[in-house]
């Protein structure tokens, strides 16, 4: 495979005539995990160059002049940006022609086009804000958790310490006293 940007546009067109989907779609090799990661980079990599092929296809048509084909190709890849510029030049070539209805008619197709990609945009970071702001505020709810364990832990080390010291201040107390007793019973033998 040369790469797309060697290819012509008589070329690309073939390509894209030809690419008839998905690589190996349906097929599949059991028990074998490598083989199907195989295909599945495969695919991904022909469906890129399909969409690349498309694009410079989008921008060489049009540089040409060819916009409706330019038009059709940008509709086929679903690239809005592609269709977007395809409107705009549109409107502009048929102002310097004259035409102002499909002037106005490219130009609104146009306006339309970019305020879904800004929308779109703004979605994206929105939902990547959002995203973020979860991941910080679960970050944040794990560390808190983190840190009462920690607390937790320590106040139970503690209460274990002292519950040591008042079972060996006890047992001390308690031999002491065994021994007063000792001494005691010790001297009465005496008297």
């Amino acid at each position: 495979l040369r790469p797309l940007r060697h290819q012509t546009s008589t070329q690309l067109e073939e390509a894209i005539r030809l690419y008839q989907g998905g690589f190996l779609e349906g097929f599949s090799v059991a028990g074998s995990p490598a083989c199907e990661e195989w295909m599945v980079l495969c695919r991904e990599r022909y469906q890129r160059l399909m969409m690349e092929a498309l694009h410079r296809l989008v921008v060489e048509y049009q540089r040409q002049g060819h916009y409706e084909r330019a038009l059709e190709l940008a509709r086929e890849t679903g690239d809005k940006e592609d269709e977007r510029d395809v409107h705009q030049a549109l409107a502009e070539l048929h102002a310097e022609t004259g035409d102002s209805r499909r002037a106005y008619d490219s130009h609104l197709r146009y306006a339309e086009l970019q305020e879904s990609i800004v929308h779109e945009r703004a979605a994206a970071e929105i939902a990547d804000m959002e995203a973020r702001y979860e991941s910080e505020k679960k970050q944040r709810e794990i560390e808190g958790l983190r840190r009462d364990n920690e607390l937790q832990s320590l106040r139970l080390r503690s209460e274990r310490l002292r519950l040591y010291a008042l079972a060996s201040g006890l047992l001390l107390v308690g031999i002491v006293l065994l021994l007063l007793f000792r001494r005691y019973l010790h001297l009465l033998a005496f008297w």
